[in-house]
């Protein structure tokens, strides 16, 4: 049980990041070309958390300063919205063995799919969070299209999750395990770094 993050010295910057890990997928944030989970969530967010880091430190000082403390881990945290029943049951074998708590096959084919858009809801809702809300904007436009100042589930805005509470425990504990690996979320609004 849990997420997959272990790594042979204990680092994750130790590992190839190009190589996923062997332990069982619990979230898929990539298939492979034969349609099986092939790369975990927070693998892949390890990884993308890992180049940030390599791309932020080439930036100029003048450019570098421009973004908040915490750049990195907004980065890792890109993809955290992909720990919902409505991204993951896009994968059939991910669905046919995954040990997700029972609902109806109805009720999961209206749960929101959108992974970016997840991300940014739920990252809006963490209470660390609050000073630097808006950045999580920039992580729900990801995909080039942004979602609004503003992302909410279960809201009566047609945004609707299943299981909302068994994916925000798995979204939370991922969120902990790449703070202690990248840092804080940036506890500053995108304004006051203009």
């Amino acid at each position: 049980h849990g997420l997959p993050l272990s790594y042979p010295s204990g680092n994750p910057r130790d590992v190839n990041i190009l190589s996923p890990n062997t332990e069982p997928l619990l979230f898929w944030a990539k298939t492979l070309s034969n349609g099986r989970p092939g790369l975990s969530v927070a693998d892949h967010c390890v990884n993308v958390g890992c180049v940030a880091e390599v791309l932020l430190a080439g930036l100029p000082q003048s450019v570098r300063k421009l973004l908040p403390e915490g750049a990195a881990t907004l980065a890792a945290l890109h993809d955290i919205g992909k720990i919902t029943v409505g991204f993951q049951q896009k994968c059939p074998l991910w669905l046919a063995t995954a040990p997700i708590p029972f609902c109806a096959p109805g009720e999961r084919s209206l749960s929101e799919s959108d992974h970016a858009y997840v991300s940014q809801a739920f990252l809006q809702r963490l209470p660390e969070a609050t000073a630097g809300r808006l950045w999580a904007v920039a992580v729900g436009a990801h995909h080039g299209r942004h979602k609004g100042r503003t992302a909410v589930l279960n809201g009566g805005n047609g945004h609707h999750e299943v299981l909302p509470d068994w994916a925000d425990n798995h979204r939370r504990e991922l969120v902990n395990k790449l703070q202690s690996i990248f840092g804080p979320l940036p506890v500053t609004p995108p304004q006051s770094n203009l």
